[in-house]
């Protein structure tokens, strides 16, 4: 299963590591929304679980102002599932194009989290 994990900024990797727990996945590729070699929580969690990661950058030069709604398409467009860690306006746009894709979505807002 290729699996999408989302978080947002102040989201540590204890946080995706007990998030992933509860979603009960166990991903066969993590798909990564940034640069190859970005350490977000997500490719973190994934490397140390030794799960294949793949990145998807926004190239904006390429895309200009909707960089990040065509990464976020072609995300959607190969995962299975999304797993989301926190909360903001990016992410709420994510979820409604996974469900719109008819993907499986797992949503956690650790206490804290914004």
């Amino acid at each position: 299963m290729n699996v999408i994990i989302a978080t947002s900024s102040n989201i540590t990797l204890a946080q995706v590591s007990s998030a992933m727990l509860k979603s009960d996945m166990l991903p066969d590729e993590v798909f990564v929304g940034g640069d190859v070699g970005t350490t977000a929580p997500g490719e973190q969690w994934a490397k140390a679980q030794h799960i294949a990661r793949r990145w998807f950058p926004a190239w904006p030069g390429a895309h200009g102002a909707r960089a990040e709604s065509v990464r976020a398409q072609a995300m959607v467009d190969e995962a299975q599932a999304l797993v989301v860690v926190g909360e903001s306006e990016e992410l709420t746009d994510l979820i409604s194009l996974a469900i719109a894709n008819e993907l499986l979505v797992k949503v956690y807002r650790p206490k804290g989290a914004a």
